[in-house]
């Protein structure tokens, strides 16, 4: 009766013996995953509006420099102020092409990130929610000793109230990650509590055969993987000896490379290959912008580029050195800041940004590039009028202007003063004449006259670029023309 006795209870204590709960160092592992990975989102999400912001921000400088260039009748500033927005639009162009080539590695880190703190939520978020609120002896997250409530229980880090968005600026350097795993963080080799009351999980119950008092039902020996690997449950032969082990992120790669297989190898592989966009980058103001223009070691090609365009070949040789006249006259004077050509942006005020387009506004208060666009358009149609208009006008000057051609003879008896008639090459002044005019022709001017008689008389027409001299009797409207 005794023996039966016995058995029986060898039977019941087999049936009801529990596995060992996770030990409180062991958990802080797991969440220190968690809260390594929960700062990837806002990083990202800070990385991917500053890209944008900067793209925007070299956009609109370009736009304020092109209005600037339209607005001054410099041609020196025309040329600088133009070169600067050419910068300025390879600028934009770049932020694009870095935009363009992060958005899909920064949301693949993104989503790896957070599936694997989803993964880590709900494992221990289950686990803590099995245990109660009083001191009962079933547990699976050890504490600090004996029985383990809800509350003993540091589960800071592995809870998942939201997906955080905030910004953050902190760089994703070689503290964060490596190229061996996640650099600082630690694992357990024996993560089994071993305090008073412990072995209390049933979660993780050693066992050498299927029992409904078990969670894993399986009778083999194999490892099983929970969070991917992360944290591993196995049993021996005799099922009497469960282990339970934190994998170390610290050291889960070669060379940037993870196994197939390995704990965190997504996350960590995605945020590896991110690492460049998730470095440390500032927003940019436009002052910083147009400041970094006028610094840039790339001014004077571009300038010199400009030059050649608006010039004729005799003077293309001498680009070169003019673009560094008008960079050190105009962009980077002595004793100077660099924000020259910022002041002269910031005290532009211009038109065509409102509905109202006569209205007024500062144009380096405009940050819009909708506004910005339509100011340039403005200045743009404003400028294709006065050149249309100008047009106009020249044509009417040249339908109303005459031209009067008069020989050298004639020049000449119009000269009544002495002193003025001698300093004609062409005529001289006759003292012996009694009557007028005085003023005739010279030898000089009689042979000139008839070398223009002979050519007109080969040619049909009159040489009016030698020795004779004109009378251009000109309208009001075209002197006003040339005066404008």
């Amino acid at each position: 009766m005794l023996k039966q006795t016995v058995l029986a209870l060898l039977v019941i204590a087999l049936t009801n013996a529990s596995g060992p709960a996770l030990k409180e160092t062991a958990l802080e592992a797991i969440c220190e995953v968690s809260s390594r990975l929960s700062s990837v989102t806002p990083k990202a999400t800070q990385r991917l509006t500053t890209m944008a912001s900067r793209q925007e921000v070299y956009t609109n400088a370009g736009l304020k420099l092109q209005i600037l260039a339209s607005r001054t009748a410099d041609q020196n500033r025309t040329a600088l102020f133009g070169a600067m927005a050419a910068l300025a639009a390879e600028k934009a162009q770049q932020q694009t092409q870095t935009l363009t080539e992060a958005i899909p590695q920064l949301t693949l880190a993104v989503a790896e990130s957070e599936l694997a703190r989803g993964q880590i939520h709900e494992l221990i978020s289950f686990l803590h929610t099995a245990q109660t609120t009083g001191s009962t002896a079933g547990f699976c997250l050890a504490g600090t000793g004996g029985t383990h409530p809800q509350g003993k229980a540091k589960t800071d880090g592995c809870l998942v109230d939201g997906i955080k968005t905030s910004s953050d600026t902190a760089a994703v350097d070689d503290d964060f990650i490596d190229e061996q795993g996640f650099k600082g963080l630690k694992g357990e080799t024996n993560a089994k509590a071993s305090s008073t009351g412990a072995s209390s999980c049933i979660v993780f119950k050693d066992h050498n055969r299927a029992q409904a008092t078990e969670v894993f039902q399986s009778t083999k020996t194999e490892t099983i993987h929970l969070l991917g690997g992360l944290l591993k449950f196995s049993v021996t032969t005799g099922g009497n000896s469960a282990a339970l082990a934190v994998t170390d992120p610290s050291a889960i790669a070669t060379n940037g490379v993870a196994q197939p297989g390995t704990p965190l190898k997504k996350p960590y592989e995605a945020i590896l290959a991110a690492k460049a966009h998730l470095g440390s980058i500032a927003q940019l103001t436009p002052e910083q912008v147009i400041v970094e223009l006028t610094h840039s070691s790339d001014l004077e090609t571009q300038l010199t580029a400009q030059l050649k365009k608006t010039v004729t070949t005799e003077d293309e040789s001498s680009s070169g050195k003019i673009a560094k006249e008008i960079i050190a006259s105009i962009a980077q004077p002595t004793k100077d800041d660099g924000t020259t050509v910022w002041k002269l942006l910031d005290k532009e005020m211009v038109q065509g940004a409102e509905d109202k387009p006569q209205t007024k506004t500062k144009l380096s208060t405009l940050e819009e590039t909708g506004k910005l666009m339509a100011v340039l358009s403005y200045y743009t149609a404003s400028r294709t009028m006065e050149l249309k208009e100008l047009e106009q006008r020249l044509k009417t000057a040249q339908g109303t202007t005459k031209v009067d051609t008069k020989t050298l003879e004639e020049v000449c008896k119009e000269i009544k003063e002495k002193v003025p008639c001698n300093e004609n090459p062409n005529c001289k002044y006759n003292d012996d004449k009694k009557e007028e005019p005085k003023c005739e022709l010279s030898d000089k001017g009689k042979q000139a006259a008839k070398t223009n008689q002979e050519t007109e008389g080969k040619t049909g027409t009159t040489n009016t670029t030698g020795s004779n001299s004109f009378l251009i009797k000109t309208s009001p409207l075209l002197l006003a023309f040339l005066l404008f």
